[in-house]
């Protein structure tokens, strides 16, 4: 069984600050909606939006696809939106070829995620690398992304702040690491690209499916429930993964 992306359906949640004419065109052609956002600072972005602004700090789009997310995130640059280090890009992943369980199973392959981060730090820019670094005692609203095999913590408390999670309410995974380029729509969408293509090759391979662990997560009003999966704790040291992609 191949997965493509075709296969794929696709969510973000933008966070940042918007203009008043951007909410209104995406609101008239029903690509999603907006809400708050208490992570983002709002006072400090719209002070560089030189047009009347909305009150909203995050849109969430509908569920789509590939084509479809790549036009929305093309509407979504200056002067009508603006980001800074407190803002991130949520990306949520669907697979119709697989169920929600099996999907949730690379939260915990430490092998994929370190060659995600790796892949992050070479090819998705200076700001997304600052992202990537920044401490959790910095801001709270990001989880320690310097190292993956935190996961292992994450995983075990149910916390949120993963650099990947999945979602106990729209059983998607999510990946939460993302930063929203402002400036340049084409590097949200060449880097969304580039991780999809890299998850469509770990999903692809054979390796996903073969260990047992028991998994905690998330779920409302901070309560826990665990759910026993098919897993692969994949500890490779220090070796980091290299993906053979094709774009």
């Amino acid at each position: 069984m191949k997965i493509n992306f075709d296969d794929l359906t696709l969510g973000v949640e933008l966070e940042g600050a918007f203009s008043s004419d951007l909410v209104n065109l995406v609101d008239e052609r029903g690509l999603g909606r907006f809400r708050g956002d208490g992570s983002v600072e709002l006072d400090r972005l719209v002070r560089r939006m030189h047009k009347p602004f909305a009150s909203h700090a995050e849109f969430n789009t509908h569920v789509v696809n590939w084509e479809m997310l790549q036009q929305i995130l093309e509407l979504f640059k200056a002067p009508d939106y603006y980001t800074d280090e407190s803002c991130g890009l949520h990306l949520h992943v669907g697979c119709k070829k697989l169920t929600p369980e099996k999907m949730s199973f690379l939260i915990a392959d430490l092998h994929f995620l370190k060659g995600i981060k790796t892949m992050a730090v070479n090819r998705f820019g200076q700001a997304q690398v600052d992202r990537l670094n920044r401490k959790l005692s910095a801001d709270r609203y990001y989880g320690d992304y310097r190292d993956v095999e935190d996961l292992d913590y994450g995983i075990e408390t149910g916390s949120k702040y993963q650099f990947v999670r999945f979602h106990p309410n729209y059983h998607t995974l999510e990946f939460r690491f993302l930063y929203p380029y402002c400036d340049l729509p084409a590097r949200n969408i060449d880097n969304i690209k580039l991780l999809l293509s890299a998850l469509c090759e770990r999903l692809n391979s054979k390796q996903v499916w073969e260990y047992p662990v028991e998994i905690v997560q998330e779920i409302k009003r901070g309560y826990c429930k665990k759910i026993n999966i098919d897993v692969p704790i994949l500890r490779v040291g220090d070796t980091e993964h290299e993906f053979n992609l094709v774009i």
